[in-house]
This record gives structure tokens, sequence and C-alpha cells, in this order.
């Protein structure tokens, strides 16, 4: 394997959420690397001003720099989910890039 194929995350924050009813998150500007797994309930997010439908099995992948990102759950269909938010590196020390779509359903 070369050098510049092995990843390093540096892990900023790691939650599992139970969002209650009313629950939003307002538009920050994402520095880090972020993945949201939604393991239950619904929730729209907005991507950069383009809005997302999530729901149960739903991955959302943000990268690093100029992203911003807002998102609310429905009181009826409270959103679960795992999070994690991480500087990734390759071992030569160089930033590299995830390759995933922003929103995907596994």
């Amino acid at each position: 394997m070369e050098e510049d194929e092995l990843f390093v995350p540096d892990i900023q924050r790691l939650m599992f959420r139970k969002c209650p009813a009313g629950w939003h998150l307002k538009p920050p500007h994402v520095s880090n690397y972020d993945i949201t797994y939604i393991v239950k309930g619904k929730a729209c997010c907005a991507i950069d001003q383009t809005a997302y439908g999530l729901s149960q099995g739903a991955l959302l992948c943000l990268s690093e720099g100029g992203v911003s990102k807002a998102a609310r759950t429905y009181a009826d269909r409270r959103m679960r989910c795992f999070s994690v938010s991480f500087i990734l590196k390759n071992t030569a020390d160089g930033k590299v890039d995830i390759p995933f779509p922003s929103v995907s359903d596994l």
C-alpha cells in the first residue's frame, strides 16, 4: 500500500443524539468532515441551501470547508442519529476528500 493511501482520522466529536421535539440545528460553517447516520426517525437538512429529506438508513457526508448545514426533526418522527466530526489526513500529512455523496441511503 502506498504511503498516501493510508488515512488518519483525528476525531473531534463522536455522539449519539436522540432529538427532542422541536430540535433544530442553525446553519454553521462546517470546518471538519462530518458524517451522520440516521438510525430512526426523520429530519430535513439543508446543505448549502439545498434541502434533503432524511430518514432511517440515510447517510449524510459533509466535506471539510465551505459548507453550511441546517437541520430540523419532526415532532411525530424524532430523529436518532450517530454523528462524527473529524479531520482527515493521509499518512504523508496531506489532506484528502472522502469519496461519498452528500446524501445516500444504506
